[in-house]
């Protein structure tokens, strides 16, 4: 007999997919669309400035990006690997009607990064749920992140002169930047911030 979690859980279709389309990129009818990551985007777009804003509604579309992730899900956030099923099964069982607690993220023009919640906002996705509570820390950067941004090598400086608005800043500003997973809590609150806030997100 089959494990009744198992049949109700959106985790087989949504490796089934994923595997599809890998076969797709292997050849070559379907380009890679992996996770932006937060420490590549901050780095090129010049992050240099956070402000704490609280607990807001997003899109779960814009969620288009990670701080440690990336090697776990794609930019759909489908599974990319098989070991994250059982905490995946673990989430659809303690929130069976999709009434997440807020996940955690950056936010920066309009688009988010996770800290945490990945496993909520893929399966928020797989049952079509169209907006899910987050706990946002806003940046701003010198440059805008171009709203076609595909992968974050392709956020390059060519990228920024033909797409990216500039928002000026003073060049004495110190560069924000995450660079690794665990530095998310060390991350410094800049003197020149309008909000400098102590709750920052710790990873999941």
């Amino acid at each position: 007999m089959s494990d009744p979690t198992t049949t109700r859980s959106t985790f087989r279709r949504a490796r089934r997919r994923e595997a599809y389309r890998r076969l797709s990129e292997l050849a070559g009818r379907r380009a890679p669309n992996p996770l932006l990551t937060l420490d590549e985007v901050s780095k090129r777009l010049r992050a240099f400035e956070q402000t704490y804003v609280g607990v807001r509604q997003v899109r779960v579309g814009d969620i288009v990006g990670t701080v440690s992730r990336v090697n776990d899900f794609d930019r759909d956030f489908l599974p990319k690997r098989s070991k994250i099923r059982e905490r995946w099964h673990s989430v659809e069982q303690r929130y069976p009607e999709g009434d997440f607690p807020p996940i955690v993220v950056y936010g920066l023009d309009g688009r988010y990064f996770i800290v945490d919640g990945h496993h909520r906002v893929a399966i928020a996705k797989q049952r079509g749920i169209e907006w899910i509570d987050a706990e946002i820390t806003q940046l701003r950067s010198r440059w805008r992140l171009p709203p076609d941004a595909d992968q974050a090598p392709a956020v390059s400086a060519r990228d920024l002169s033909l797409s990216a608005t500039r928002v000026p800043a003073p060049d004495s500003r110190p560069s924000f930047s995450v660079s690794t997973a665990n530095s998310v809590s060390q991350l410094s609150c800049f003197r020149s911030a309008a909000i400098c806030d102590s709750r920052l997100p710790t990873i999941d």
